[in-house]
């Protein structure tokens, strides 16, 4: 316990509290304990990253359904959605609330905004097949997948490394 600091000291106050008796100064003695804690971090990756992660992964499997198919579409993104708010509210459940935004919020922040990405592109996607451009909508999703999969994992990487 290198970290561990005790110092010991005295503390003169030149009052006497109200006490009559005490004189105009008082010494006292005190002490003082300093130890830093802290916590690996792969307890918090594996608790609370990886969850997430894996639904943002399964969401990503949305871009593998036909280009017609919007209601599997669709399903698979709500369902990550409520997925990603439970696990959200859950988790943070379990932090003292605070007036700002901590890693964790950023990091469902960009589980969010990964999600309605892929829903926005699923309806983009649909509606451009449905006019008859089937080769464009097999485009979007060749292209749209994999970017937002990258720029998801490359968010939480930054957000986790600031």
């Amino acid at each position: 316990m290198e970290d561990f600091r005790p110092t010991v000291g005295e503390t003169v106050y030149h009052t006497g509290f109200g006490e009559p008796d005490a004189g105009k100064s008082t010494t006292y003695s005190h002490a003082t304990f300093s130890l830093e804690l802290s916590r690996p971090a792969s307890g918090y990756l594996t608790k609370s990253i990886t969850p997430i992660t894996i639904v943002i992964l399964m969401t990503m499997l949305t871009y593998l359904i036909g280009t017609m198919d919007l209601s599997s579409r669709l399903a698979v993104c709500i369902t990550a959605l409520i997925s990603a708010v439970v696990l959200h509210s859950d988790s943070t459940s379990e932090l003292p609330t605070v007036g700002y935004f901590v890693l964790f919020d950023w990091v469902y922040i960009l589980a969010y905004l990964a999600i309605f990405l892929t829903l926005l592109e699923s309806i983009l996607v649909q509606r451009a097949a449905a006019a008859g451009k089937t080769t464009l909508a097999k485009r979007l999703d060749q292209l749209v997948g994999p970017t937002v999969t990258l720029l998801y994992i490359g968010g939480v990487a930054l957000v986790a490394l600031a």
